[in-house]
Parts: structure tokens; C-alpha cells; sequence
């Protein structure tokens, strides 16, 4: 939740007060991009309410000052019964709210999943009343621009009820708009009130693509209400044959298939054409062609229900699952089946929507099937690889030029939305020396693209010679080969004129904004970019330095060279930034000062282009690791994939952050894509075989392994990954003990490894060879990967447990305690620090004390703040319950915790020594039958 401690009472606004769950919880109702929204009371109406409360961390940006009134504003001139009204707005400096009216229903999105389709009929008369509530928002002359399942609600009367018999079109069900967070004015003709649009500047894509208009997909300015009855037209479809008109893998597919393709008119043949006009009507690709406003289209919807009663909806043929996809214009995974049974309508449109508004907290619903995972292999998408290039120089500290050079013609395709693009890190295991052949065919294969480029560099006295060849890999066949002999000074331009040869060979389809952004120099100062250029060789892989830190700040030196050389050098300032931010990330310096440093370099990037995506990238990192603001740093990171289709960092970033966020579709969507455009990457691997698995997803996540071994990544990381899917799924840890075993001969740049094996002892009740494995290490403190630190003295402690010396236990906890107190002396309210303490209490028999210091670490993150560290701080929770002899309240939680995604699963419950004193519980039982048999490896 986002109330703050240091107000006098973070429940009260003004006079309505947020109404709390059951728990005590705040009763959050859905989570938008600058806040959250509660149901409250008016009391002086007592009347119940929706209250949208902006963001602490917000609360002093003038920009978002406007936004939450604009969109405050937009929705109280609309006075209509289907669209919700906004009844008051508290815009006064330091507590900023609006209260709106409180729909006692459940979204449409949420009301297809339970249902099923409606009946033609049924779906015309919804669709009725939302262009009513259109006609209403149009003759304010204002357009909604985000129109879609989400944000419509319905209220589903009883047929006894008075409102029934007036709703029975609709199967008495009363339809709401609501969310205006993107709704603006009309810019020609007639306008009124044109302030409300003061604070939405068009930056990019805005909308939700799957409903997204032509126009709005083209990013057009002069905009009307049309735009909306197009996304109408969408929602219709979805109604009548399960799923939107265009879905897609990506962001760019689907645009480009609301721009260019027709709907699959062939789904809906079995309706009468006197039912589907209404939808030509609607999804005409010309607004001209469209009716020419909501009361024409709802005059024309209700005729059509006329029509269609009795009409039941027609079958719409499956659609092949991605790793089958061929260049069909309507590529998408098949409807899929939720895990509770019921039919679920899913379009892959995660892949950059920023609109601000009402969204379902991740804590109010089950996890959903998600997507499968694509296959790059299989996709005859457009799609290339930048081979690194030769480096031909006599002098051979030049090769961070030539790899400089791939970067860059690499990066300049990767403006096109009509290619994939792979990322650098995939293609450094493709480096040759000069004249050692590649085999290309191996390498297309293994990337999943269509093409290749080769190229060698030869630069010296001041010159540079670049030779670029363009091949097909399903033939080996050279579509285009070039030898450019050029001024060094020319180099920027001789790059933007090889990648557009290459996108011309390759057909790719270019509009204004790419070609100009692929014209665009980083910097006009060649000794400032040759600067820049080591930097980037320098961090190309610094995670995997013996020492990460001295490599960062090596980067830091170069890239602060660069920017005194050219003050205007906007990618050196993000990247010194992001330099910086991992420095505090990291914890090598998690200092004010070194934040201050991210900051300035941010700011400087800012002034110079603020809307680049690069900025917003860098602008994203720092707010998510600097601030741990997820959902500004969510808003970034999704501008970003609008400007930057090819990014896989934007994809993987904005992935992280809406797991954090519980939107686990989403992030699956995103990460998915990360994956496709860096199919070596060990980050982009992990980060989706995490995210299926903290869903007990098992054999998805197996199958992202698969993927990347498939691509020829080897890591031992993924090896453990691999070997840990039996322990937690089945609690068979063999695998896992052999993999270790086999690791700790020839890998162990940490402890993670040795860590591993002291659990695994101690899992096995084996306190001679947990002690052993203690002793193969000097660490003073292990840290586990969901960092959380454990002192030496706490698996002495568990050790001499295990042995039944219950002296030397009590000793080694209350060194371990000290040890723990210590570190929360520098950092009072560090979580992770609190849940431990909690645990060392509740094992030294300090109950009350335990379970307040494990209440106190939930408190500082709570679930409904991040979807990741929320669960694990309540699995500490849980332990220090266990171990405090509290078993009701230890089962409590764990159901809790078994029902949303979290590291808590089978294996844990049935190996861990902590649950020891719940085992003769027959919830405890019943919890791990549940786990044993119901697991996503078992058909869920």
C-alpha cells in the first residue's frame, strides 16, 4: 500500500476514511501508474467510494500534480449512467485524491473469464451501452483513448431487481466506463475545456494495442471520437469470438496488423451479415469509413440485436501455438484454459502499456495461463544478427572500434520495428580472428533468425575501411556485400548508410521516425566516443569480473572523459548513470553521495533528450534501483519499449518490474520478448525460468532452459537452475546434490554453492555433513539468493540442533543474534536483516519479541508494495511463527502463501526442519497434498 506511517492518520482523506479488510489491511481496490485506488466511506454521505490516492513519491512532481486533476477533471464533466463520475478532487499541496463513484461490479475483462462468451445478442446490447456512454464523453468533446476489457465494469442485477427489467438487453448487467487517465481533448474542430489535456503530451504509443485504433497506432495527433469506436469494434469482437481481431507476439506485431491487415472476417461467418455490419461499421481502417459518431453506432447495435436473438456464438477455430507460427498475420497463442477451469481471453498486449489508471491488484486474483514462450527458431519474422565484427587493424587495442562498429550498425537496425533485432551479448561467442571461418548455417539456427551480417574494420591514419556482407540463412546465400573506404570522420555516416542497405535488402518496412532515428549521431566528438566505446567493452561483462566494482568504476572514469570532452554526449550520460546506480545496487557503495552522482549524470541526459529511449531506460533503472519506485519506474521502462522495439534490456527491465508489481502475465509477456532478442543472455534465461517457477510452473520453466541450450548457452548457473526443479517440485534432491558436488570442483566464484550443500545437509537431518560442508568455507556470513544473510553461528546453531546439544544451539544463536543486531545498527530498518533477527528470537525463545520483529519486517514491504520480496518476507514470517510454537498462525500464512506465486512449495515444506513442529497438523498435511498433486507438472 502506499499510505505513509508519518501521517496523523493515513487511513483519513479529507472526509472519507479507507475502509480496511478483514486483516486490518487497507481495502485496496487496483493499482494504477501514480498510486493506488482504496474503497472509502464518505462519511458525510455515508455512501461508499472509490478513492484514488497519488503516490508519496509523487506527491512533489508538478507533472503528476496534473495528471491525477486532468484525469480527475476529464471524468466529472461526463454525467452519464454508463460512465463512472469523479465527485470530488482534493488537489491541495502534500495530500493530493479524488473520490469517484464506487462500481459494485467486476470488470468486463474479469466478467468473460467467469462467463464464457455472451450470446450475440447479449454481446450487441453490452456494446450498446458502451457507445452510449461514448456519446456522453464525445459531446464533451473529450476521447477516452484506452478503451478496453479493464476499464469497463459491470454490474450484474438479479433478474428480480427493479434495474433488471430495464437492462434485459444486456442480460441485466449495467455497464460503466471508467479510468480517463488517458483521455484528452478533441484538437479540431469544437474543443471546450482544453486544459484537461494540458499534461498529456503524446510521447510514443499511447493506448492498449490489442483496441488500439489505426491512427493511434500511426501516433497521430488529430485525433476524434472515432478513434474510440474503433476500439469499441474490438471489444465487440473479443465478446463474440473469444479474443481480440489482432493479437500478437509483440507490440509491433499487433500495430502493424491493426494499420495494415483486415480482421479474420472468416472467424465470424456463421453470424448473419446484418449482425456483423455493426462491426464493419466499427473497425472500418479509415475513420472516414467508420460511424460517424457513438449515437450512430449505438442506433446500429441495437438493430443488430435485434437480429441476432437466439443466435449462439460462432466457433472460432484455434489458433496454432507460437512455436508452430508461420508469417501469419494474426500470430498469437491459442485460447487457453485458467487454472481454475474456467475460459480465459488473452491477447499478448503486455508489450508496452503505459495508460495510468485502475488495475486489478495481483493480490485479488489467481495467477493466469500465461503465453507460451516463442520460438525464435521457428518464427519467419523478420530477424538479423550483427556477427561481431573482424577487427583488421595493425593495432589490436582497436578492436573495442570494431566491436564499437557492430554495436552501433546493430543498434541502428534496431530502431526498425519491422526486424528483430538480437542483442550484442548473444553474439560474442560468435567472434572470429581474421579469416577463420563461421558456420553461419549453426549460428542462424541457433539465434532464430533469418539473416546474418558479417564485416571487418581496418582503421588507421585516420581512416577507417568497413566491409559488410548480408547473408540469408535459409539458402547461405550473400544477398549484399559492400566496401566502404571513408574518412574516420565519416564513420557515423557510413554506419547509417550500411544499415540502411541492410534494411533494404532485407525488405524491411522503415517509417519517418525510424529512418530519422537511425540517421541520428551519438556525438560529433570522435575522441569522446572512442571513450564511450571502452566503456561499453568494459561493461559488456562486468557482472562476471573477478572484481565487478573495480570494472564500474573504471567505466565511470571513461565515461566522465567522454562527457567533459562532450557536454552534449546524451547515451554517455545515461550509461554514466547507469554505471552509478549499479554501483548502489550492488551494495558496493549504497551511499547518498553515489546516488547523487547517478542523479546529475540522469539530470544532464534529461536536459539534452528527455524523451529519448534511452533516457527513459536509464531514468527507469534509477528509479527502480535507486528509489524502488516500481510502478514510475514500470512507466518508464514501458516508454521505452515504444521507442526502443529491439531493446532487451527495456523487455527484461519491464518485465522485473511488473513481477514486482504481481502482474505476472505481463511479465511473462515481456520477458518472453527479452529472451527472443537475446536468446544467449544468462539474465534474460533466468529471469523467465524464475518467474515461471515462482509460479510452480515447473515444466515451463524446464522448457526456458531447454530454450537456451538450444541456442548453445552453457552455464553452470542454469545447471543448478535444471537440477533444482526436482527438489522443489517432487523434494527428490538428488539431482541437486550431484549437480553441487560436481560444481564445487570446478565453480564456486561465490558461496552460493557452498551454502547449498550446508542445506541440503541439513535438510537431510545430517548434522556430521553439514558440518563438514561449514568447514570447507572461511565466510563469516552467507547470503542466500533471495539475499537475505545468515551469520556463520546460524548454521552452528541448526547443527548443534540437529545433534540435540541444546546449549551449544542457545550459544551459536546468540552469537549469531549479535551478529545480526550489529549489521541492523548501520541500517534499523533493513527487511530481510528484521525477518532473521525475528527467526534467532523465536529460536532463543524470545516469542513476543520474535513475533513483532517478523510482524515489524512484513509491515516494511508489504505484498501489495512488491510481488517478490512481499511473499519471501512472509515466508520468514511463517518460519519465526513455526519456530515460535505458534502453529495456527504459521498455517495461516503458509495456505496464504501457497495460493499466490513465492519460493514456498513442496519441497520446502517437506524437507525444511523449521516446518518440523507443524508436521502432526492436519493442515500441514493437507497443504502438502495439495502441493504433491497439484502442481503445474502435473496438468495445472
Amino acid at each position: 500500500m502506499f499510505l505513509r506511517p508519518s501521517d496523523p492518520d493515513p487511513l483519513q482523506h479529507a472526509h472519507y476514511r479507507i475502509r480496511q479488510r478483514p486483516d486490518g489491511s487497507p481495502w485496496v481496490l487496483g493499482v494504477g501508474g501514480m498510486g493506488l485506488t482504496y474503497r472509502a466511506e464518505d462519511e458525510r454521505l455515508r455512501v461508499d467510494v472509490a478513492l484514488k490516492v497519488i503516490h508519496p513519491s509523487r506527491i512533489s512532481d508538478p507533472d503528476s500534480h496534473r495528471l491525477l486533476v486532468r484525469e480527475a477533471r476529464a471524468a466529472a464533466r461526463i454525467a452519464h449512467p454508463n460512465v463512472a463520475p469523479v465527485v470530488y478532487l482534493h488537489d491541495e499541496p502534500g495530500r493530493m485524491f479524488y473520490a469517484m463513484e464506487l462500481v459494485e461490479g467486476i470488470s468486463l475483462q474479469t466478467w468473460l473469464r467467469q462467463h464464457g462468451r455472451p450470446s450475440p445478442a447479449q454481446a450487441l446490447g453490452f456494446a450498446e451501452q458502451i457507445a452510449a456512454g461514448l456519446g456522453a464523453i464525445h459531446q464533451q468533446h473529450l476521447i477516452h483513448r484506452d478503451l478496453k476489457p479493464p476499464n469497463l465494469m459491470v454490474v450484474e442485477f438479479p433478474p428480480t431487481h427493479p434495474r433488471a427489467r430495464s437492462l434485459t438487453a444486456s442480460g441485466g448487467c449495467l455497464l460503466k466506463i471508467i479510468d480517463f487517465g488517458l483521455a484528452r481533448a478533441i484538437r479540431h474542430g469544437t474543443t471546450t475545456n482544453a486544459s484537461v489535456d494540458d499534461a498529456a503530451p503524446t510521447l510514443g504509443f499511447r493506448g492498449t494495442a490489442a483496441y488500439a485504433s489505426p491512427e493511434q497506432c500511426q501516433e497521430a495527433e488529430d485525433l476524434d471520437g472515432r478513434t474510440d469506436l474503433y476500439s469499441l469494434g474490438c471489444i465487440l469482437w473479443e465478446m463474440l469470438a473469444g479474443r481480440p481481431p489482432f493479437v500478437g507476439r509483440n507490440l509491433r506485431e499487433i500495430l502493424n496488423q491493426h494499420t495494415n491487415d483486415e480482421p479474420p472476417w472468416s472467424d465470424l461467418a456463421a453470424l448473419p451479415a446484418a449482425v456483423l455490419e455493426p462491426l464493419r461499421g466499427l473497425l472500418a481502417k479509415s475513420p472516414a469509413d467508420r460511424y460517424p459518431d457513438a449515437v450512430s453506432a449505438a442506433e446500429a447495435l441495437a438493430a443488430a440485436r435485434v437480429t441476432a436473438a437466439g443466435l449462439e456464438c460462432p466457433i472460432v477455430p484455434a489458433l496454432p501455438p507460437l512455436t508452430t507460427l508461420t508469417a501469419t498475420p494474426r500470430a498469437a497463442s491459442a485460447s487457453r484454459r485458467s487454472r481454475r477451469g474456467g475460459p480465459v481471453w488473452i491477447a499478448l498486449v503486455g508489450a508496452a502499456i503505459v495508460a495510468i489508471g485502475l488495475g486489478a491488484g495481483w493480490w485479488l486474483r489467481a495467477p493466469r495461463s500465461a503465453p507460451a514462450p516463442t520460438d525464435a527458431a521457428a518464427s519467419t519474422e523478420k530477424s538479423i544478427a550483427v556477427l561481431p565484427f573482424r577487427n583488421l587493424s595493425d593495432a589490436r587495442e582497436n578492436s573495442f572500434f570494431a566491436e564499437g562498429m557492430q554495436d552501433d550498425i546493430l543498434t541502428r537496425l534496431a530502431q526498425i520495428r519491422d526486424l528483430r533485432v538480437i542483442a550484442r551479448s548473444s553474439l560474442q561467442a560468435y567472434r572470429a580472428e581474421s579469416g577463420a571461418p563461421r558456420d553461419l548455417a549453426a549460428i542462424g539456427a541457433a539465434l532464430g533468425v533469418t539473416h546474418l551480417v558479417e564485416g571487418s574494420v581496418r582503421r588507421e591514419a585516420g581512416r577507417v575501411v568497413i566491409s559488410v556482407a548480408v547473408v540469408e540463412v535459409r539458402g547461405q546465400r550473400q544477398i549484399w556485400a559492400g566496401r566502404f573506404d571513408r574518412a574516420l570522420a565519416d564513420v557515423f555516416a557510413v554506419q547509417d548508410e550500411i544499415a540502411g542497405q541492410i534494411a533494404e535488402q532485407i525488405q524491411a518496412r522503415l517509417g519517418t521516425g525510424e529512418r530519422a532515428a537511425m540517421a541520428s549521431r551519438p556525438t560529433e566528438n570522435l575522441a569522446a566516443y572512442d571513450l564511450y566505446l571502452q566503456a561499453k567493452e568494459l561493461l559488456a561483462a562486468w557482472q562476471q569480473m573477478p572484481d565487478p566494482n573495480a570494472v564500474l568504476l573504471q567505466a565511470a572514469r571513461l565515461l566522465n572523459e567522454a562527457t567533459a570532452q562532450d557536454p552534449k554526449f546524451t547515451l554517455a550520460f545515461c550509461l554514466l548513470s547507469e554505471v552509478h546506480v549499479s554501483l548502489y545496487w550492488n551494495g558496493s557503495d549504497r551511499t547518498p553521495a553515489r546516488l547523487a552522482l547517478c542523479t546529475a549524470a540522469l539530470e544532464a541526459a534529461e536536459r539534452l533528450q528527455p524523451q529519448r529511449g534511452e533516457v527513459r531506460l536509464a531514468r527507469g533503472l534509477f528509479l527502480y534501483w535507486g528509489r524502488r519506485d516500481f510502478a514510475a519506474a514500470r512507466v518508464e521502462f514501458a516508454a521505452a519499449t515504444n521507442v526502443l522495439p529491439n531493446s532487451e534490456a527495456a523487455f527484461r527491465w519491464l518485465g522485473l518490474i511488473d513481477r514486482r508489481l504481481g502482474r505476472w502475465d505481463d511479465a511473462i509477456t515481456h520477458l518472453d520478448r527479452a529472451l527472443a532478442l537475446d536468446p544467449r543472455s544468462p539474465s534474460a534465461v533466468r529471469s523467465l525460468h524464475l518467474t515461471y517457477r515462482f509460479q510452480r510452473r515447473w515444466d515451463e520453466a524446464l522448457r526456458v532452459l531447454d530454450r537456451a541450450a538450444a541456442s548453445g548457452l552453457v552455464l553452470e548457473t542454469l545447471t543448478l537452475d535444471r537440477a533444482e526443479i526436482p527438489l522443489l517440485r517432487d523434494a527428490d534432491p538428488a539431482p541437486l546434490v550431484q549437480a553441487r558436488a560436481q560444481l564445487a570442483r570446478t565453480y564456486d566464484p561465490n558461496s552460493l554453492i557452498t551454502l547449498g550443500r550446508i542445506l541440503a545437509a541439513l535438510h537431510a537431518r545430517d548434522p556430521v555433513a553439514a558440518a563438514a560442508r561449514l568447514s570447507e568455507s572461511a565466510d563469516a556470513e552467507f547470503t542466500d539468493p533471495n539475499l537475505f544473510a545468515f551469520p556463520r553461528s546460524w548454521f552452528e546453531g541448526w547443527i548443534a540442533r540437529l545433534r540435540g546439544d541444546s546449549d551449544a544451539a542457545a550459544q551459536a544463536f546468540r552469537t549469531a543474534r549479535e551478529v545480526t543486531l550489529a549489521a541492523l545498527r548501520q541500517a534499523p530498518e533493513a527487511p530481510k536483516r528484521l525477518a532473521v533477527l525475528a527467526q534467532l528470537d523465536a529460536l532463543l525463545g524470545q516469542r513476543d519479541a520474535a513475533l513483532a520483529g517478523a510482524q515489524r519486517s512484513v509491515d516494511l514491504v508489504p505484498l501489495g508494495r512488491d510481488a517478490i520480496d512481499g511473499p519471501e518476507l512472509l515466508e520468514m514470517q511463517a518460519r519465526t511463527s513455526a519456530l515460535a510454537g505458534e502453529n495456527a498462525a504459521a498455517l495461516d500464512l503458509i495456505e496464504r502463501l501457497l495460493a499466490i506465486p513465492g519460493d514456498l512449495c513442496y519441497g520446502s515444506l517437506r524437507l525444511d526442519p523449521v516446518w518440523d513442529g507443524l508436521r502432526a497438523e492436519p493442515r500441514f498435511l493437507a497443504a502438502l497434498a495439495g502441493q504433491q498433486t497439484g502442481g503445474s507438472s502435473r496438468g495445472k
